[in-house]
């Protein structure tokens, strides 16, 4: 299968947390302002937080099956959404997706092993170069039937011993989503010279490809 390649140049390393230039304002943007617009209603719909949430797009993308996905914050207080906080970190949101996908050509058993192969999922708060709350690893269940299916998973990949060290996934009911702005969405694609997406972004593309073991879109690799 195809990789992603790169080019070795010289440049600074950027951290994720640079990715909305942390803007300083005191407007509050309403959710509703930035939303998207809602996929067909037939899709079904699965949510993970696993770091920045550019590669975390890319990836679920490539899925056949995955019709659309959303990056946005989501995991903390949903009666605090003021945008303009959430964005530099507070209060306690993570970078995540929303998948919007066909059950009929991928379940959400698959959503999972593709999250668990797409990033460490034993490290605290921290995903490669970015630290802090909002890149930890989450995976979010809307059903006792998800939920269950998260536990197997990360029990399997215990019990093998798939990682060095223990999983530290949080297991959660989802509860609220914000997109960010249509300037984040497909950044990797609109955006391929971005420092960060050839440091950081590519290569873990990279090692998920060739960790993975189900099928991609071959459009996407």
């Amino acid at each position: 299968m195809k990789k992603l390649m790169f080019l070795c140049i010289p440049f600074l390393l950027v951290n994720c947390n640079q990715k909305e230039n942390k803007k300083e304002t005191e407007e509050v943007i309403p959710a509703e302002e930035i939303a998207i617009e809602e996929p067909p209603v037939d899709l079904k719909v699965a949510v993970f937080a696993e770091g920045c949430y550019w590669c975390t797009e890319y990836v679920f993308e490539a899925i056949p099956g995955v019709e659309t996905v959303v990056s946005g914050f989501t995991g903390g207080n949903k009666d605090n959404l003021d945008y303009n906080k959430v964005v530099k970190g507070e209060p306690r949101h993570a970078e995540g997706v929303q998948i919007f996908y066909d059950e009929n050509v991928v379940s959400f058993e698959e959503l999972v092993n593709v999250f668990f192969a797409s990033h460490d999922p034993t490290t605290v708060n921290q995903q490669g170069p970015d630290k802090g709350e909002e890149y930890r690893s989450i995976a979010f269940y809307t059903t006792e039937e998800e939920r269950q299916s998260i536990v197997a998973k990360i029990a399997k990949l215990t019990a093998e011993k798939a990682f060095d060290k223990p999983i530290v996934t949080e297991v959660k009911l989802f509860e609220t989503f914000l997109p960010v702005k249509e300037e984040q969405q497909d950044y990797i694609k609109k955006n391929p010279n971005d420092p960060y997406v050839i440091s950081e972004s590519i290569p873990r593309i990279n090692r998920f490809v060739a960790k993975y073991k189900g099928k991609l879109k071959k459009a996407q690799y």
